[in-house]
């Protein structure tokens, strides 16, 4: 059974009506839709209260600096996990295999609590952890829904889903504060945990209903009990430019956030600020950034993406972030570097990337494999990502510290790989259609 409800002629239930201001919701589709959105809230719900905890953890025992390194090391642990956790894909059913990974890392907060009780230092090994985290299993809810959904069902229903996440990262971001108060660090610990396992419970119900992740995730070459992740990767073109795509991504972002930072800290150091003063200051702007970058986003996978995915699926929805970080680097450019302009460039950019291209981009993988879902995804959500944060940050090490460039000279540079970005994502465009055309055209089953 189809996870989108295909089969006999039905009425749309009131849930049906209601999702259509997001997206093309038909007549039982809804339920399973509602639930899975409900399942990524609490996800992503989950966890950015451990990145805002993390933060915390890692800034009072480190410097900013060290956090760069700590990506590498991510990057590090993350290649032989990935390849773990891709042979494992092919030997149990991909709903055991999401079971077993959650509750792994849902034992792992309890552990951190009792040792953050214990006054031991655990804020270099917690922030390598949430990375891997963040990565890993919010990857695999995506894998999942890819697998539950066709490419023309995804097309429609993962602006809903979008929707769901873009809430629960608000939720989590604006419910961490006040929950750290309430019950301090150590709890903080333990209710994502609580969240985690709580997450289990649709996806265990949209598989019963659908049908979709009791099998194994079928090797490609049975002969040879299916290829590595890595090797995957690299036997198909359309699958590399997904990579290529991911990558330079992350180093215009991670640049980008570079260059609101220094610009940031330089206007309050020229207004004199400094100690609890200057904590303060940022503190205020990075929640109004925060704040209207999530809020943009929500509004935009509410009332844009599911439009977008209809009219031209994946291939139109990751077109619009490249164009969007050309213009406003240039925008940045133009005005001097002045402190507004970046940070409305970055509003504009952060809001459409975890909106319409992040639906866009996991839509990607509608019209791949299982095996390439549950391997391929989670190598290149993972690793890749960390990837690019080294990249930038070795260009930020060689750009300030070497050659002394100003913010505008990095401004000017990261419009550049924007471009090159931007050509990639045609060129993926085009692969992806064509894949589209065919997955069309190949018979049901």
């Amino acid at each position: 059974m189809s996870g989108g409800g295909e089969g006999e002629e039905r009425r749309p239930s009131p849930i049906d009506r209601a999702l259509r201001v997001v997206g093309d919701v038909r007549a039982g589709e809804g339920g399973i839709a509602l639930v899975l959105a409900s399942t990524v809230f609490v996800l992503l719900g989950a966890y950015y209260l451990l990145k805002v905890a993390r933060e915390g953890l890692v800034l009072s025992e480190y410097s900013a600096e060290t956090k760069a390194y700590l990506a590498a090391a991510q990057a590090v642990i993350l290649i032989p996990a990935v390849e773990g956790y891709g042979w494992l894909s092919t030997r149990i059913g991909r709903t055991r295999l999401v079971t077993l990974a959650t509750l792994f890392f849902a034992s792992n907060l309890p552990v951190f609590a009792a040792l953050h009780a214990a006054d031991l230092p655990i804020g270099g090994p917690f922030f390598v952890w949430v990375g891997i985290f963040n990565v890993f299993v919010i990857a695999q809810f995506w894998a999942f829904a890819n697998d539950v959904y066709t490419e023309e069902q995804g097309r429609r229903l993962f602006a809903v889903i979008g929707v769901g996440s873009s809430l629960g990262a608000i939720a989590g971001s604006y419910g961490a504060d006040p929950l750290g108060e309430a019950i301090g660090t150590y709890g903080s610990l333990l209710v994502p945990a609580g969240l985690l396992v709580l997450t289990l419970a649709g996806v265990r119900w949209v598989s019963a209903r659908t049908g979709k992740g009791h099998e194994p995730a079928k090797p490609a070459d049975e002969k040879k009990g299916g290829r590595s992740a890595v090797a995957l990767l690299f036997s198909d073109r359309y699958l590399v430019l997904i990579a290529a795509m991911w990558l330079v991504l992350n180093t215009v972002n991670t640049l980008a956030e570079y260059v609101l930072d220094v610009v940031m800290q330089d206007r309050f150091a020229a207004e004199g600020l400094d100690g609890e003063a200057l904590s303060d200051r940022i503190r205020g702007f990075k929640s109004d950034y925060f704040f209207w970058f999530n809020t943009i986003g929500f509004l935009l996978q509410l009332f844009v993406a599911g439009r977008l995915m209809k009219r031209g699926g994946a291939s139109l929805a990751i077109s619009i972030l490249p164009v969007v970080a050309v213009l406003g680097q240039g925008a940045a450019a133009i005005s001097g570097v002045a402190l507004s302009a970046v940070m409305v460039a970055n509003v504009a950019y952060n809001s459409v990337n975890y909106s319409i291209q992040n639906t866009g981009r996991n839509a990607l993988f509608l019209v791949t494999p299982a095996e390439v879902k549950y391997k391929v995804k989670v190598l290149i959500d993972s690793v890749l990502q960390r990837i690019g944060d080294v990249l930038a940050a070795a260009i930020v090490g060689v750009g300030a510290g070497v050659l002394a460039l100003s913010p505008l000279a990095f401004v000017i540079l990261n419009a550049g790989i924007s471009v090159v970005w931007l050509l990639v994502t045609i060129a993926l465009a085009r692969e992806h259609n064509r894949r589209a055309k065919e997955a069309e055209a190949e018979p049901p089953g």
